[in-house]
C-alpha cells in the first residue's frame, strides 16, 4: 500500500517502525527505506520527511551522507524492540553480513497442529490431543479446550481447559504428537481461568552470592543500573518466565554462575511456582 492510501493507524505504525530502524541502525536514508519497505525513490523521500516532521527536533539530516540521524541518540524515544527490528530487517543485505541469530530451538511443532490449536481457540471448540508430560511420559489421548497460544522464551504453550483434570492447564506444543477436532464446545471460557486472569509481580535482583562488582554489572545489564526489576506477569506463566531468565527461586542451592538472578519474593509466590 502506498503512503498516500494509508489509514491513519497504518501511517502511525510505519513511522514507529522507521523510528525504530533509525534507532537500531543509527541512521536511515532513502536507499534503506526503499530496501525495507519496497517503495520507490520519491515515496521514500516523502516517508523520510514525514518521519522527520513527526519527531519535532529529535532528528536531523546528516548533510554528507544525506540520511536522518538522531540529534541525541541516547534520548531518542523508541518502542520497537530488538526482536521486532530483526524480524523486519535481519534479512537485508547489510545485516546478513554482520548479524547472526544463534538462538537454537530443537522443539518440533508441526504446522497443522499449531493451526488446529489456533482455530480451536478462535472457535471455542475442543480437540483430542495425544500428549505426554514429565509426570506421564507415555503419550495418551486427552480432550482439551484451548483459549490462548503463548510463547515464553523458546517454548510454545497452549492454555486450555483439560477435561481429564477438570481445570485449566498449560500444554507444551512440542509434546503434542497428534490432534483432531471434537464436536464439544468449551465448558469454561477464558474469563473463567483464574490463574490466567490473575497477575502477580516477580521481583528480580542480582544473585546474593555474586560479588559486589558482579552485582553492579548485573544491575547495569538487566535493570538499567537500579537495584532490581519488578515484572508483572500472568500467574500461570510465572514459572516459565523464571525458567527462561534462569533466576534462582532457592538461591542457597541454585548458585552462580548458572544463576545470576534471583527472585526476591519467591517465598510469597510458592503456590504459583511450586504447586501443581
Amino acid at each position: 500500500m502506498s503512503a498516500d492510501k494509508e489509514l491513519p493507524s497504518q501511517k502511525t505504525d510505519r513511522l514507529r517502525l522507521m523510528r525504530g530502524i533509525l534507532a537500531w541502525e543509527g541512521s536511515l536514508g532513502n536507499t534503506r527505506v526503499r530496501e525495507l519497505f519496497g517503495v520507490g525513490l520519491i515515496q521514500a523521500s516523502r516517508m523520510l520527511r514525514e518521519l522527520r516532521d513527526s519527531t519535532a527536533d529529535a532528528l536531523k539530516t546528516a548533510t554528507r551522507a544525506r540520511v536522518l540521524v538522531a540529534c541525541r541518540p541516547k534520548d531518542l524515544k523508541v518502542d520497537v524492540t530488538l526482536d521486532e527490528y530483526l524480524a523486519l530487517a535481519k534479512d537485508s543485505e547489510a545485516n546478513k553480513a554482520v548479524l547472526v541469530d544463534y538462538r537454537i530451538d530443537m522443539t518440533r511443532i508441526p504446522p497443522h497442529i499449531f493451526a488446529m490449536l489456533r482455530q480451536s481457540a478462535l472457535d471455542g471448540t475442543g480437540l483430542q490431543i495425544v500428549y505426554a508430560s514429565m509426570a506421564n511420559p507415555i503419550h495418551s489421548p486427552r480432550n482439551i479446550f484451548p483459549h490462548t497460544l503463548i510463547q515464553v522464551g523458546r517454548r510454545w504453550h497452549v492454555r486450555a481447559w483439560c477435561e481429564k483434570r477438570e481445570e485449566f492447564r498449560d500444554f507444551n506444543l512440542g509434546r503434542i504428537r497428534d490432534a483432531k477436532p471434537i464436536a464439544s464446545k468449551a465448558p469454561s471460557a477464558k474469563t473463567d481461568d483464574a490463574e490466567w486472569n490473575r497477575t502477580i509481580q516477580l521481583h528480580f535482583v542480582p544473585h546474593r552470592e555474586l560479588t559486589p562488582d558482579q552485582q553492579l554489572m548485573i544491575r547495569e545489564e538487566f535493570f538499567r543500573g537500579t537495584s532490581g526489576h519488578r515484572l508483572t506477569v500472568r500467574a500461570c506463566m510465572a514459572k516459565y518466565v523464571i525458567q527462561d531468565l534462569r533466576a534462582a527461586t532457592d538461591p542457597t542451592k541454585q548458585l552462580p554462575p548458572e544463576f545470576q538472578l534471583e527472585v526476591a519474593n519467591a517465598k510469597d509466590l510458592h503456590h504459583h511456582l511450586f504447586e501443581r
